[in-house]
């Protein structure tokens, strides 16, 4: 995608939006208040953005996206049954198929509370973020790091409005550090992972697919977010004299 400046301020939105989306899907059991938060329309077309620009996110987004009305359109036993997927991947008690925290990816073991944990958690505190169970809970798992790269976005919309462009600017540095220091290092293998799950996780196979694809495009996004803010505030620097021509 290529981010003229009259779109910063879409991007922005579409991408906070975007996070909350991946965030109530996998941080949320599929009650149905939860299903039609994820299929209302201004949350779809925060996706519908990123589909414009690449192919495998648009794919990826329409499989997901069938499994979520799908399940909206099951009885109150299927949803039963699918909060119970929900339950054994990212809940337990019982240990999870797949692993959904940073740590049991990039520490020395599979054990939670590493020094990914406490990185993760350094950084949340850099930014006045505090997870709801802390510090009773791994920060590091995929739910909260998602709500946290939203709250980033949340508040960068925010500077944008007011309009701040300096805090627009470092918070699209914030959110590209986390990023790469953190989401994109586990988070796609964590998605090829699930990927050989049974049929029964169906829609969190697919929603952590297209979580994958999502992850890459945001790289892109926030690198053409900081460039054009930039561009913006030095346009603005360069027309701030009285327009006198001095000899």
């Amino acid at each position: 995608m290529r981010t003229k400046d009259g779109d910063i301020e879409l991007l922005a939105m579409s991408r906070s939006q975007a996070y909350l989306w991946f965030q109530a899907v996998l941080g949320y059991a599929p009650v149905p208040a939860v299903l039609e938060w994820v299929l209302a329309e201004e949350n779809v077309s925060a996706l519908a953005v990123f589909c414009e620009a690449d192919l495998r996110f648009r794919a990826a987004q329409e499989a997901a996206m069938l499994e979520v009305e799908a399940l909206r359109a099951h009885d109150d036993a299927g949803r039963e049954r699918a909060s119970a997927a929900y339950a054994r991947l990212f809940v337990g008690p019982e240990a999870l198929p797949v692993r959904p925290w940073e740590s049991s990816w990039r520490g020395s073991d599979e054990s939670l509370f590493q020094e990914r944990t406490l990185e993760v958690r350094r950084a949340y505190f850099a930014e006045g973020y505090v997870c709801s169970g802390y510090p009773h809970v791994a920060d590091d798992h995929i739910a909260i790091e998602l709500d946290f790269m939203a709250s980033l976005g949340v508040r960068m919309v925010e500077a944008l409005g007011r309009p701040d462009a300096l805090e627009a600017r470092r918070l699209v540095h914030s959110s590209h550090s986390f990023l790469c220091g953190h989401a994109m290092a586990w988070m796609p293998d964590y998605a090829e992972a699930c990927s050989t799950l049974p049929a029964s996780y169906g829609l969190y196979v697919r929603v952590v697919q297209l979580l994958k694809e999502f992850l890459r495009l945001d790289e892109t996004a926030l690198v053409e977010l900081g460039d054009a803010l930039e561009a913006r505030q030095g346009e603005r620097a360069y027309g701030q004299g009285d327009g006198c021509t001095k000899s």
